[in-house]
């Protein structure tokens, strides 16, 4: 059992060189360790789809004249849409179409930055976000990106590790292992160990 590949992979689609970029920066603020394909276009994207095991693929939309959505019916055949989010300008319809699919969420590209950055890390985390979400985040989901650490931690105490375990594993304290179960707690909205090891399989922290 291994917590999500130790580097993550993102898929960034946008023929849009800024909103591409705010994606890349936004996510390298929260973890500069993750490696970012990006693309501009819907024939390699088709390509890259097929390439990897993506941690989280960022769709626009309105790529290449609306072959964005085109994409998105492809990520949904090979039912990968729950690892999945969309930017575009608010649209109804597509919304309807993307939550009927399974998608994460969908990010308005005329958002504030700090709207923006705050959307990017609950979808890094495995929250829906949505145009009507932005400006108030339930104070109940999880806003905190976790790190390798914290994810080191959750990985042993899936496998029924205790404190004591996990510190000897890890070359820890008890007292830090605590501090990093506590902190994990409250990211993932949990209310003990347990809970938040569900959590993280939910959020997709944990691979099983």
């Amino acid at each position: 059992m291994n917590i999500i590949q130790s580097k993550k992979r993102i898929l960034i689609i946008d023929d849009c060189p800024i909103i591409a970029h705010a994606i890349a920066s936004g996510i390298a603020k929260v973890d500069d360790s993750i490696h970012m394909v990006i693309c501009d276009n819907a024939v390699d994207s088709i390509a890259e789809l097929g390439k990897s095991s993506w941690f989280r693929i960022f769709i626009s939309l309105d790529l290449d004249k609306c072959r964005g959505l085109h994409l998105m019916r492809k990520c949904h055949e090979l039912k990968i849409t729950n690892h999945c989010a969309v930017t575009a300008p608010k649209n109804t319809q597509w919304e309807a179409e993307m939550k009927k699919m399974g998608v994460l969420g969908l990010i308005k590209r005329d958002s504030s930055l700090k709207d923006f950055e705050r959307a990017l890390v609950s979808i890094l985390n495995g929250i829906s976000v949505w145009p009507d979400l932005h400006k108030v985040l339930s104070k109940s989901s999880c806003t905190s990106y976790l790190t390798r650490r914290q994810e080191d931690v959750l990985c042993l105490l899936h496998r029924g590790y205790t404190s004591k375990k996990i510190a000897a594993q890890l070359g820890l304290s008890s007292g830090t292992v605590n501090n990093h179960v506590m902190s994990l707690v409250r990211s993932l909205n949990a209310t003990g160990r347990t809970h938040a090891v569900a959590k993280a399989i939910e959020f997709g922290y944990i691979e099983i």
